[in-house]
């Protein structure tokens, strides 16, 4: 099953946010997105400039499914790449997977 979850908001104003309206934000969005769609497998919450790690472990708690983020996924990628890969289960399911 595939879904979207969003809400339109323009550069400026994104920069603009606290850290924690930040996270909220990526909370909100995500838990929406797994509400919306309960049969999905797991959920993207995307944005690069996102905080989003403690909402991986809040939402994979809540919900019991994957959570992955433009940043965790990419340093997962770069650590597998260049073969230096621990897993790091206090920061959700993708980083704890060998």
């Amino acid at each position: 099953m595939i879904g979207v979850n969003s809400r339109a908001m323009i550069p400026a104003d994104f920069v603009k946010i606290t850290s924690q309206d930040n996270l909220a934000l990526a909370y909100e969005l995500g838990r929406g997105a797994l509400q919306q769609f309960p049969d999905a497998d797991g959920v993207y919450v995307g944005g690069g400039a996102w905080l989003t790690l403690p909402v991986i472990t809040k939402l994979e708690a809540e919900f019991g499914k994957p959570v992955l983020t433009n940043q965790v996924s990419t340093a997962w990628h770069v650590l597998h790449v260049l073969h230096c890969w621990q897993p790091k289960p206090q920061y959700g399911r993708l980083m704890a997977s060998t």
